[in-house]
């Protein structure tokens, strides 16, 4: 849903628990995520945990992704596929194949801790 915001309370979790795909999907704009901790969904290769515009031709526009702690997920912690994006403060780490993977142009990516992704190595490195 366009201009919605999730504002997690200290210590929020939200856990996949190993069989859900995705913490939030979709191509609506204006969507904000800020303060969870994301952790263990099932999402496939090249799709993030929070997986923003991924289908074809989709966009979603206007993200901002910030002071999130994003681990222990399958494919990418963060997918997005729009433009006017903002992604700050994260801490992203232990995924098994990508930390961040942005297929757009035209966004602010800063201060994010992103390490020891691909950290299985479940994935072949030049894929």
């Amino acid at each position: 849903m366009d201009n919605t915001a999730y504002l997690c309370e200290e210590g929020a979790i939200l856990d996949g628990g190993g069989t859900t795909d995705y913490a939030f999907y979709g191509d609506a704009d204006n969507v904000t995520i800020d303060g969870c901790e994301i952790r263990n969904y099932d999402n496939p290769a090249q799709h993030g945990a929070i997986n923003a515009g991924r289908d074809a031709g989709a966009s979603a526009d206007g993200w901002a992704i910030t002071n999130n702690e994003i681990h222990h997920n399958w494919g990418a912690g963060i997918y997005i596929s729009g433009l006017d994006y903002y992604i700050a403060g994260n801490n992203i780490h232990h995924q098994h194949q990508l930390g961040v993977a942005i297929d757009s142009g035209g966004g602010i990516f800063e201060n994010n801790e992103i390490a020891w992704n691909n950290y299985q190595v479940d994935y072949n490195w030049g894929w």
